[in-house]
């Protein structure tokens, strides 16, 4: 024992390249091209005209990504400190659990630096946001957590109130969300407005494109972050036990890796391997047995030269059910794990891979040439 502290910097400087580092995939790619069109649209002049502002829903249940897509985007759209004042691209509005009309109204005002006047009616509100959105040169608006709206005691306020924004706000508006937030197209009933939702879903094991995705996302976070390791993640056993633990949900797989890298780097150990996986697994999900209890008055058997540091390491870890745990389980028994998670809403169930250009519903095709 030492009574110095322990230095985690250049194992937290491993995980921070980790988590810090962006990699992008097909999903990421596919949301942010589409919230750069919605954006694009809102700074696009001809002849002293605007285009029409539109919206957006982006769905995806909680560890698929959402919030690396959204502080991509504002990395890349950064306000800025002119001599004319701050020019603020990209609001983020984070809408508050179950929200009254007012405490959205409040969060709007927030995110846009200023403080929501309590006299002002809802026709002044929007006019006074006008102002303000056109002020600091706001081009998209991103209503973060927006299916907590549909938790609102006043949801059709609410959505009245949103619906008004997105006709007269002059910026697009981006709803990001769980699932559960696809119904609130039918509560705003602005579906020409709205482009096709953009869902975050979890890649599908048994698609061979979306295999080979998840793969491709595995072999760079290798490359960028885990050169100093012997790691083989991105193999296909391996990427297949690490889909049956995660669901194939991005985020959840990146926390894995995340805690592994961290406990690599602590322990010396210079691999990335099942083992680590399986450890970090079952602290994780329970699935681990209960280490040894004895009897009080019964004495541990040692053998001669035993060493008692070691048996205390191994009588201390859990103890791993090879029957449940991912990654000490044989082959067959992956689905098996995969769908117990899927029940148990650990995970979500993998969903129909779609064609970029069908992404989501979107408008009906034909009420919108009416």
């Amino acid at each position: 024992m030492t009574d110095q502290p322990i230095d985690l910097n250049p194992a937290m400087d491993a995980v921070a390249d980790l988590e810090l580092t962006i990699v992008t995939h097909r999903m990421f790619d596919d949301a942010v091209e589409a919230m750069s069109v919605l954006h694009a649209r809102a700074l696009h002049r001809r002849d002293g005209k605007r285009l029409r502002a539109r919206g957006m829903l982006l769905l995806g249940s909680a560890g698929a990504g959402k919030t690396t897509v959204v502080q991509h985007f504002l990395n890349i759209h950064q306000s800025q400190e002119t001599d004319d004042g701050i020019v603020m691209p990209v609001a983020v509005v984070e809408i508050p659990p179950a929200p009254t009309l007012r405490a959205v109204v409040d969060a709007i005002y927030s995110s846009l630096g200023y403080r929501a006047e309590k006299s002002l009616s809802a026709e002044d509100i929007i006019k006074d946001l006008m102002g303000k959105v056109d002020l600091l040169g706001v081009a998209t608006m991103l209503l973060d957590e927006s299916h907590h709206i549909l938790a609102s005691r006043q949801a059709a306020d609410v959505t009245e109130f949103i619906k008004s924004l997105l006709n007269r706000l002059g910026c697009s508006l981006i709803f990001s969300g769980l699932h559960e937030l696809a119904d609130l197209r039918g509560s705003l009933q602005l579906s020409r407005r709205l482009f096709p939702d953009v869902v975050l879903r979890p890649y599908n094991f048994g698609n061979v494109a979306d295999r080979l995705e998840f793969m491709s996302f595995l072999a760079a976070v290798e490359e960028n972050t885990m050169k100093h390791l012997q790691s083989s993640i991105s193999h296909q056993d391996v990427a297949r036990r690490l889909y049956a633990a995660s669901g194939g949900l991005i985020g959840i797989v990146t926390k894995y890796l995340s805690h592994a890298l961290l406990l690599a780097n602590l322990r010396g150990l210079g691999r990335i391997d099942l083992d680590l996986l399986a450890d970090i697994d079952a602290s994780w999900s329970g699935a681990s047995v209960a280490p040894d209890d004895i009897a009080f008055d019964k004495d541990i058997e040692f053998d001669e030269g035993a060493d008692i540091a070691a048996m205390l390491a191994a009588a201390g870890r859990a103890r791993i059910d090879a029957a449940t745990n991912p990654f000490k389980c044989p082959q067959d028994r992956l689905r098996g794990i995969l769908e117990q998670r899927i029940a148990q809403q650990l995970v979500e169930p993998p969903r129909r891979r779609l064609d970029r250009r069908m992404k989501g519903a979107g408008a009906d095709p034909q009420s919108a040439l009416k």
